[in-house]
């Protein structure tokens, strides 16, 4: 049942109860906070390389205190990152980012204050970089030569041989090969290795030797083949039925030529060869008599009398008993109607211009005068040469450091043919690793400090003339040649090692005269050949030899002159050579 007061009730009880409020203080809300610390980086930086022990700082602040800080690591807090603060606001930790594999990682900091809130940093991308970028695949194979004993040798009793081998990382491993078939594989150490080998165990003949070599990266490289004869019986067999061997060497099989090409081969026989016939797709090429029991014969094939396409080369060679030996078949490719001829100045006006405009396998030709240049090659395999030689077509390099520079791995299609080269500060030509282009026929003049420095590779440097230098020529880890030419008037050395070790290379079939020192130490091994302090005999105001010259007829004997008479040393002899004028 309700019970109903009267109004005057009602509004007595009201007015009571608001005079009972007015005498107490109204209560207050608690103020809750919802703020979140703020989180700022001070180190590291987005985009940093971070190596080692490095110093993780950050600030973190809000108004009611911070209770706690972490640092997240690719969104996971690690246990050792443990920060401590520094001041109210600045915490730190360190990082020891060689616990971690080099990769990118991302970096947060968070900070809750007291009531929960959390704050968290802008993100920061860092690269952790321990480790040095690994070097690039290595597929250079190692340089083989021989050291011992010299081509085309007669060994008896025991005998040793020498291989000495260079790679710009570890060497692995040496296998030698007699007469195609693996003999030995030794552990390979330092750079070169000795093999003894009983002569006995075998039978009197002619013996071809091959050394293969392996770098840790499984590149293999190849030593030229070596033709030895062994000889322990001093009575010759009643009936001589061994054939004589031929040995390739260049250009390597499966080449592209142009041009002019060198054919290089080795031939040998234990008891005397008759005749020698070049095959080219089974026609007669060239035939060579009177030859000694042990030959190197280099040849010259004129491609441009050719269409292009493939050919075999086959060398054969007889004894004077009647036995025929047969080289392994050698194809090779002309290439001639794709190069271009550039001529100076009428295609362009400075060398340098015609290099640059120039591809592989072109022929940059120059006539006669004088070119103020510094002449880069780039990467380009391009054959320069003057239209009609070195008297009447100078480069004169007063104004530059260089004269003339290779570095970008050229072969010897490759090169420079017939120029005088003049007034070099510093270096005349430089042929630097791996490049390997073919210098014939020049005359270096007045050269600051060396006329040629030739630095690991296989250059040919050929009937030139290097004069007035500190430096005749400098030689670096060289596995070319350098023969025929003429190195006079040198301040210090007339053939430089600037190699710690032995140099591979064996200069012969030149006249050096005129200088402070032969060589340096280690020295260089100059082959027995070589003419020392004589005057190479001029005519008077050139470089033409005069009919009283230790240089005439003098150079190698399987090269030729203009004439056909053996090479003359020096820039008027050889296959490359200009006429006299």
């Amino acid at each position: 049942m309700k019970i109903k007061l009267p109004l005057f009730l009602m509004t007595l009880l009201t007015i009571l109860f608001v005079i009972s409020c007015e005498d107490d203080e109204a209560p207050t809300a608690p103020v809750i906070d919802h703020l979140a610390p703020l989180v700022e980086w001070i180190a590291p930086v987005n985009g940093d390389d971070l190596s080692g022990v490095i110093d993780i700082v950050f600030t973190a602040s809000d108004e009611g205190g911070i209770e706690r800080t972490q640092v997240y690591l690719n969104g996971f807090p690690p246990d050792d990152f443990q920060t401590s603060a520094s001041d109210d606001t600045l915490y730190t930790l360190e990082w020891n980012t060689r616990d971690y594999d080099d990769d990118v990682y991302i970096l947060e900091a968070r900070a809750w204050d007291e009531a929960g809130n959390l704050g968290i940093s802008p993100s920061l991308l860092v690269n952790v970089k321990n480790e040095t970028d690994p070097p690039p695949e290595d597929r250079i194979p190692p340089y083989v030569w021989w050291i011992a004993p010299e081509p085309g040798s007669t060994l008896s009793d025991t005998a040793n041989l020498q291989i000495g081998f260079y790679d710009e990382n570890v060497v692995d491993s040496v296998s030698l090969l007699k007469n195609g078939v693996l003999v030995s594989t030794i552990a390979a150490s330092g750079e070169s290795l000795d093999y003894l080998w009983d002569t006995r165990t075998d039978s009197d003949g002619v013996y071809i030797w091959e050394a293969h070599v392996w770098d840790e990266a499984g590149n293999m490289g190849v030593s030229p083949s070596l033709l030895l004869r062994v000889k322990n019986n001093l009575d010759p067999p009643p009936d001589d039925r061994t054939p004589p061997m031929v040995v390739w060497l260049s250009p390597e099989p499966g080449s592209e030529v142009s041009g002019e090409v060198e054919l290089s081969f080795q031939v040998m026989d234990d008891v005397g060869l008759d005749s020698v016939n070049v095959y080219l797709n089974g026609q007669e090429l060239h035939k060579l008599t009177d030859i000694e029991e042990f030959s190197e014969v280099n040849i010259i094939w004129i491609t441009s009398d050719y269409t292009d396409g493939n050919y075999i080369i086959e060398v054969r060679a007889w004894d004077s008993s009647g036995n025929i030996g047969i080289g392994v078949g050698v194809v090779l490719t002309v290439r001639n109607n794709v190069p271009r001829v550039i001529w100076v100045p009428d295609d362009y006006r400075t060398i340098q211009d015609a290099i640059n405009a120039s591809e592989d396998g072109d022929t940059v030709r120059v006539k006669p005068g004088t070119y103020y240049e510094m002449i880069y090659f780039w990467d380009k395999n391009v054959w320069l040469e003057s239209e009609k030689g070195p008297e009447t077509t100078i480069i004169d390099v007063r104004d530059h450091t260089w004269g003339l520079k290779f570095e970008g791995g050229q072969d010897t299609t490759a090169g420079v043919r017939g120029f005088t080269i003049q007034n070099s500060p510093f270096l005349a030509i430089y042929c630097a690793t791996v490049s390997s282009p073919k210098i014939v026929n020049n005359i270096f003049y007045n050269s600051g400090q060396s006329a040629l420095r030739n630095f690991i590779n296989r250059s040919v440097i050929r009937n030139n003339i290097f004069s007035t230098s500190r430096q005749g020529a400098e030689l670096n880890i060289s596995f070319g040649e350098f023969d025929n030419n003429i190195v006079i008037h040198c301040e210090r050395f007339a053939v430089w090692n600037s190699y710690f070790d032995e140099n591979p290379i064996v200069p012969d079939f030149n006249l050096i005269w005129d200088y402070n020192e032969r060589t340096n130490d280690p020295p260089i091994r100059f082959g027995v050949h070589n003419i020392f302090d004589i005057q190479p005999r001029f005519v008077l105001g050139s470089y033409v030899l005069s009919d009283d010259s230790p240089c005439i007829d003098s150079g190698r004997p399987d090269l030729r002159d203009l004439e056909g008479s053996r090479s003359d040393i020096g820039v008027y002899g050889g296959p490359y050579a200009y006429p006299i004028r």
